[in-house]
């Protein structure tokens, strides 16, 4: 895992050489590395990679690929981004790029940054069915994002009005405090005496149990005397 990053930068800046038959085999080799990526395969990924951006140095596909291989396997986020950005470059009306930037922001917390990539992949490739459910997985990301904020938000007026409530009238803070610790304390007791009867039952169940078997024990005992 730790050959990511340097490969990722001799990728970078390396001229690209690219021959027609080279092309072919590293098309292979790179749709051999999604199906590792989609099942979280990243040794096996990287290695289908870097045999084929052997051969293709600037493979816009594979370079997004190891964008990806890089952010989910290392959480090099910020080396991911450069190689993503480069496949964009390199390819601007491919969804590869934009659909390996908005994963990488995904990953990385920037919900909003993800959607406008991921959209643009969308529009360049509707059909694809990854960029689809990373579509859903962002959304419900956004979503239990502004539910934690809402509950922050309350959280946060809760505490300014308790604030406000020992700034007017702290002797009525401290009835209310004393009467909680009278509840807590009375809630406490109850508890008390419920794990005591618990316990109680327990043991004398117990008991019942080594009577009957003490029982049972001395019959056996009279019936071989007999």
């Amino acid at each position: 895992m730790a050959s990511y990053e340097i490969a990722a930068a001799e990728i970078l800046t390396e001229k690209p050489a690219v021959l027609n038959d080279n092309r072919v085999l590293a098309d292979s080799l790179w749709r051999e590395a999604i199906l590792c990526l989609e099942k979280r395969g990243y040794e096996k990924a990287s290695e289908y990679l870097a045999e084929a951006l052997a051969l293709v140095p600037e493979h816009p596909g594979c370079l997004a690929a190891l964008a990806l291989c890089l952010a989910e396997g290392q959480h090099k986020y910020l080396t991911a981004e450069k190689l993503a950005r480069r496949a964009v470059c390199l390819a601007p009306r491919s969804a590869h790029g934009y659909h390996a930037i908005g994963r990488i922001y995904t990953y990385g917390g920037k919900l909003a940054q993800a959607r406008d990539n991921l959209r643009r992949a969308q529009l360049l490739s509707p059909n694809d069915l990854r960029i689809k459910y990373d579509l859903e997985v962002l959304k419900h990301k956004q979503q239990r994002s502004l539910q934690t904020g809402r509950l922050l938000k309350i959280w946060g007026r809760g505490l300014d009005g308790f604030r406000d409530f020992i700034a007017k009238d702290r002797h009525l803070v401290l009835v209310t405090c004393m009467l909680l610790a009278t509840i807590v304390g009375f809630a406490l007791m109850v508890l008390e005496q419920a794990v005591e009867g618990r316990e109680m039952e327990l043991a004398r169940f117990e008991n019942q149990k080594a009577y009957q078997m003490f029982s049972y024990a001395h019959e056996r005992t009279l019936l071989r005397h007999r």
